[in-house]
């Protein structure tokens, strides 16, 4: 999570300047679907890192609580938004009316696997925990984050990357490792995250978070023979073009690529920037939707 820091003022202050944060993508390298709590949520073992592709968030004092967003459409504004849920459990928290004015600009696609989302609550919980001057620690602020959203807590783990465990709850902070880039392409085609994991079904998992955690700093090719995703599977199964997009990553010469979370969104580890972006203009040839180059653990 990158944060432009800027001077403190009085959070009274009407004059006191935007605080604004750029909150990134992830993706799940891998994603091992363990069986089904008593909580009715899913055992989840995965490892994850964030990526080049951003939201931005600008946070400025207001009398009330005021939440525009930019670049997407559709994007609702109230308590359906995870910025707004962020704001609301700050401020009670915090014991405090919520007062802000926050801008969120979307560019990480929506109902992608890319947690965009949650990044952009996590962004909130920092941004207001500044500018609110809460004083809440980063451990506080992930505790808080997990009663908003699964992957809110990896946001706020403080590294680019981690082994997210429980429900997306417990997060093991990672070293970031070698640079790496990825083919990222989003479909224009979105699934319920509910959906796919109850198509899941219980199968047996790949397990292969252990495999991938053993080769992650190391150079080469290793990790991409490592990614894997339990929800692939149901999730062609629900919507079979998803099948083409696969298709698309192997005619761009990709033959191992993953979907994202419970996607819709595929991607593919390259061996460097340049076959990312080789790969990435392939992509955009080949098949429709938003396609980017991106590094990753950034």
């Amino acid at each position: 999570m990158r944060t432009l820091r800027i001077p403190r003022r009085s959070p009274a202050d009407p004059g006191a300047p935007a605080l604004t944060i750029h909150a990134p993508a992830k993706l799940n390298l891998t994603l091992d679907v363990l069986g089904k709590r008593p909580d009715g949520f899913h055992e989840l073992e995965s490892l994850m890192v964030t990526v080049g592709w951003y939201d931005t968030l600008t946070f400025a004092p207001a009398e009330r609580f005021e939440l525009s967003v930019t670049g997407a459409a559709g994007v609702p504004c109230d308590e359906r938004n995870l910025v707004a849920r962020a704001a609301t459990a700050l401020a009670h928290a915090a014991g405090r009316e919520p007062a802000a004015a926050v801008t969120l600009h979307k560019r990480i696609p929506h109902e992608a696997g890319l947690g965009g989302g949650s990044s952009d609550a996590a962004a909130a919980l920092l941004g207001l925990n500044e500018l609110w001057d809460c004083g809440l620690s980063r451990e506080e602020l992930r505790d808080l984050g997990a009663t908003i959203g699964s992957d809110v807590p990896f946001f706020l783990c403080g590294s680019p990357a981690g082994v997210v465990r429980g429900r997306g709850e417990r997060v093991e902070p990672v070293d970031p490792g070698p640079p790496r880039w990825a083919a990222l392409a989003k479909p224009p085609i979105g699934l319920s995250t509910a959906a796919v994991f109850a198509a899941w079904g219980g199968r047996e998992s790949a397990r292969a978070t252990e495999q991938a955690l053993q080769v992650y700093g190391t150079a080469g090719g290793a990790l991409c023979a490592a990614t894997a995703n339990d929800l692939d599977g149901p999730a062609t199964e629900l919507e079979p073009a998803l099948a083409a997009e696969q298709a698309a990553f192997a005619a761009a010469g990709l033959v191992r690529s993953c979907l994202s979370g419970s996607g819709t969104s595929r991607f593919a580890l390259c061996r460097s920037a340049a076959a990312a972006r080789s790969a990435a203009a392939a992509l955009r040839r080949l098949r429709p939707g938003p396609v980017a180059a991106v590094p990753l653990a950034v």
